[in-house]
């Protein structure tokens, strides 16, 4: 049995609970995000009942630190993608 990472995150953040939630974000199956768990760190907590969670800043953080470490860059960093001032023009 594989001990479980526990950790608490601070702040208002938006929790992706359950590893189906998780994978359907992820665009992946089930099977590949237990396995991004177990092997490269894909960082996800379990509740007391088991649940497993993670946010959406925290996958962000991981994948840039794996690409990083494999030497590549991001393409396009999302904050640095501007909102377009349509979408929030009342019509």
């Amino acid at each position: 049995m594989t001990k479980r990472k526990q950790f608490k995150v601070a702040g208002s953040a938006d929790f992706i609970v359950g590893m189906r939630s998780i994978a359907a974000y992820l665009g992946c199956s089930e099977r590949t995000v237990r396995r991004w768990v177990e092997k490269h760190g894909l960082p996800v907590g379990h509740a007391p009942d088991g649940q497993c969670f993670t946010t959406p800043d925290l996958i962000r953080e991981w994948a840039l630190e794996r690409m990083h470490a494999q030497g590549r860059e991001p393409k396009v960093r999302r904050e640095d993608i501007a909102v377009p001032t349509w979408r929030n023009a009342a019509t």
